[in-house]
């Protein structure tokens, strides 16, 4: 279990970070990916990750923090709240192409249909990738019991907070006023359970 808990602990300080960095880079400068040509603002942005993750690799040992051990309680709660962002994740997958996932409609509209998605999960909450993702790291953070791995928890659900509002100006910019509406209508991360 011990070996297991340390790579998922590496998993999450070499992945983590730099995916955080990408998609922070790409929204605010989507008007200058978009001139650049999504192949080069792809070039860059994935060299930036990869540059990234071989400095997490290599300083894996300080990030990752104390091993606290083999704890039940973190190790349940951890994989309670993995299986539960599992459900989520897969209704998101059901309308998300990978040139979904990977930012292509951002960097390049013109050459994929692009139309704002208010069906299946996305009636009851915007950002039901975010929110899944938001579970599920919290839950990998608990599993691996390392202390800089909570502290990388700690940082990246502000972090996917600010990538959604970075990208909600962008969905703003491409949908206008029925994105607006949208945004009245659902909410970010929590469904409402009342009409």
């Amino acid at each position: 279990m011990d070996t297991v808990r340390y790579y998922l602990a590496v998993l999450l300080v070499v992945l983590v970070p730099p995916i955080m960095v990408f998609w922070c880079a790409l929204h605010p400068l989507v008007p200058v990916w978009r001139r650049v040509g999504p192949w080069v603002a792809y070039f860059v942005l994935f060299g930036l990750v990869c540059v990234l993750s071989w400095g997490c690799f290599l300083l894996r040992g300080v990030l990752m923090g104390r091993d606290l051990g083999t704890d039940p309680l973190p190790l349940v709660t951890g994989l309670l709240l993995h299986l539960i962002s599992i459900p989520t994740a897969i209704q998101v997958r059901k309308y998300l192409t990978p040139k979904t996932l990977v930012g292509w409609p951002e960097l390049a509209p013109n050459r994929m249909e692009s139309k704002l998605l208010k069906e299946g999960i996305y009636r009851r909450v915007r950002h039901p990738r975010y929110a899944s993702m938001m579970v599920g790291i919290i839950g990998f953070g608990l599993l691996t019991n390392y202390s800089g791995v909570y502290v990388v928890v700690a940082l990246t659900v502000p972090g996917l907070y600010l990538i959604t509002v970075l990208e909600e100006r962008e969905l703003l910019m491409r949908f206008g006023e029925e994105y607006r509406r949208y945004q009245e209508e659902v909410p970010r991360f929590l469904p409402r359970f009342t009409s």
